[in-house]
């Protein structure tokens, strides 16, 4: 136990006897704060860091103010018991956590926004797990957590998820630190699944500079709101497989850390930006990275990783009320965006040139985003009078598009159970492209963009689960994870087990349709698609890489596709779609149901 300026702190390990070995590092870094192991009471059980955290938070020694839980394979920062009892000296009243988990889907992001912004506090959502590999409770709320585990059976092993709970239906807000004071060591995990890659802080413990933590006019003016304000549609930016997507929250009726996220294109204005400025934004810097851009699939990285960039930047100047970068602070904002692109770019055939210019253009990003923000606050309407588009297309795009946007807008029927459901099997056909001709995908690739664990691709004809959907696509087209809610909705509403789908493109091609239309055919050959469909035929409706070649017969809903070259009609489909999703979720929001109150003295 460690005392200092009013402050009694009982740190205690939870520890399991197969990393027994890890302990006494630990409690040498956590000196001079007298760090206890807690032992797990049956480690030949199941796995299960419930079953210590019960014991862990019921051990704080008497006298104790705050009480300190640290699980056995984290790494402490320099200088930790000092900057930990700083920290809880200026929120004395809060939970802290020493931790953020860089893949977490919303406090990643808040933890980043904090660090951009330039505040050392991050509010963390009670919509998301809480952090437990570092984590400080008042004294008496960590008896009445300690409690509230209590309650539950070892066979439950999350214990983030419970402490989440516990937090929600006391009203305690969670807060972390930024930088995180603790990092997460490679070892293997006893929870884990080691293939879902490292896990690392969102912003570093390193270098240890000093930290004023009393710094808490933006956490509590702006940042505490934006946690924890569930009246309104709230969002996360991601960076994952070098894609940026957007998952919306509280009111599409999704798990928070769903597969079926939106491609930043598709679901931008409704966090309240154009998609056309991002790309405005992208085509003007882009030269300036032309080790990024001497391919397409650089140029494709370049762009995702501007957007998301450019996205956080602009969410970070409406918090308003922020200050410039303090010069001391400048090293956990870089750190803070190095650490999202290790996490969200693979870097194994980067140059160290490559990653250099990618972190430039990351900040780069940031800064244009916010500094953009003021003058295009609210500019999130798109109209068709740059588009010129042959007589009758308009009204037949219009139509196609709204339809795709309210089926897309529409969760998994049973999400909040399972994210999965409906895509449990599904055999996957791959066609030759006529535009194109590519007729092979890297299957594997295409797999790991789409980590939905039922898919398997099959020859044209061939089937391998039986009784199950199927789905054709060109060789060429990139589906979203978004895209593939259609088949899930479509299963889960009583569709036939084994119903045939096909994209758009495929739907075209297998119609008779002209591959190359003319100007003057256009309009039919799109009335003809939309006829086709309104006839519920079962098409889903995904990207062709080519689809600027038929003059925007193939269009998308839910795409990764060459900006530069896209057509009119294919530019004013994906105007009037993105207008629609707007439209619809943002009317969709709601508030979400409040957790019962409960007395850590009494129960609930």
């Amino acid at each position: 136990m460690y005392t200092r300026d009013g402050i009694t702190l009982s740190t205690v390990i939870m520890s399991h006897p197969s990393r027994a070995s890890l302990v006494p590092a630990l409690v040498a870094a956590c000196a001079p704060l007298g760090a206890r192991r807690v032992a797990d009471p049956d480690p030949a059980g199941i796995p299960s860091p419930l079953r210590t955290a019960k014991r862990a938070w019921a051990a704080s020694l008497p006298g104790a103010t705050h009480h300190l839980v640290l699980q056995d394979d984290v790494l402490p920062s320099a200088d930790f018991a000092d900057r930990v009892l700083a920290a809880v000296r200026a929120r004395p009243d809060d939970a802290i956590a020493l931790y953020v988990h860089w893949h977490s889907p919303l406090n990643a992001y808040l933890t980043r926004l904090a660090a951009v912004a330039g505040s050392p506090w991050a509010a963390l959502s009670h919509r998301e797990w809480v952090p437990t590999q570092g984590l400080v409770l008042p004294v008496a709320e960590a008896h009445g957590l300690a409690r509230w585990l209590a309650r539950y059976p070892d066979e439950v092993r999350d214990d983030d998820e419970l402490v989440v709970e516990y937090c929600a239906a006391r009203g305690l807000r969670v807060l972390a630190t930024v930088p995180n004071l603790v990092e997460h060591g490679d070892g293997p995990s006893l929870t884990w699944d080691q293939a879902a890659g490292v896990h690392h802080a969102t912003v570093s413990t390193e270098p240890a500079q000093p930290v004023d933590w009393r710094d808490q006019h933006l956490l509590d003016t702006r940042l505490l709101g934006r946690a924890y304000d569930t009246g309104h549609v709230d969002f996360s930016v991601g960076l994952q497989d070098s894609r940026c997507d957007i998952r919306l929250l509280p009111g599409v009726g999704e798990t928070i850390g769903t597969l079926c996220t939106w491609p930043w294109m598709d679901a931008a204005r409704a966090i309240g930006v154009h998609e056309q400025d991002v790309l405005a934004s992208f085509a003007t810097h882009s030269d300036t990275y032309p080790s990024l851009t001497s391919t397409d699939t650089g140029t494709a990285r370049l762009r995702e990783v501007w957007a998301a960039g450019y996205l956080l930047g602009r969410d970070c100047a409406r918090l308003g009320g922020s200050r410039p970068t303090d010069p001391s602070r400048r090293h956990v904002r870089a750190g803070a965006l190095e650490s999202w692109l290790r996490s969200g770019v693979s870097e194994a055939n980067l140059t160290r040139e490559q990653r250099a210019a990618l972190h430039d253009a990351l900040l780069s990003a940031v800064g244009e985003g916010e500094r953009a923000e003021p003058a295009l606050r609210g500019r999130v309407t798109g109209g068709l009078a740059r588009y010129r588009l042959p007589a009758g297309a308009e009204a037949v795009l219009t139509g196609l598009a709204t339809r795709d946007a309210r089926g897309l807008a529409l969760p998994p029927a049973r999400a909040t159970g399972d994210d999965q459901s409906g895509l449990s099997r599904m055999d996957l056909h791959l066609l030759t492209c006529p535009w194109c001709g590519m007729a092979d995908a890297d299957t594997g690739e295409l797999l790991r963009t789409l980590p939905f664990d039922g898919i398997t691709i099959v020859s044209p004809g061939e089937y391998v689960h039986a009784g199950a959907p199927s789905l054709s696509m060109l060789a060429c087209e990139r589906p979203s994870q978004r895209s593939l809610v259609a088949v899930a909705r479509a299963v889960e509403d009583g569709g036939p087990d084994d119903i045939r789908f096909r994209t758009r493109a495929v739907a075209y091609l297998e119609s008779g349709f002209p591959l190359d239309p003319a100007s003057g055919e256009l309009a039919a050959a799109l009335a003809a698609l939309d006829d086709l469909e309104q006839r519920a035929v079962p098409v889903l409706v995904l990207p062709c890489a080519t689809s600027a070649a038929v003059g925007g017969a193939v269009t998308p809903v839910s795409h990764h596709l060459p900006w530069e070259r896209l057509g009119d009609a294919l530019l004013c489909y994906l105007d009037r779609r993105a207008a629609e999703l707007s439209r619809v979720i943002t009317g969709r929001a709601r508030v979400g149901p409040r957790l019962r109150s409960w007395d850590p003295a009494g129960g609930p």
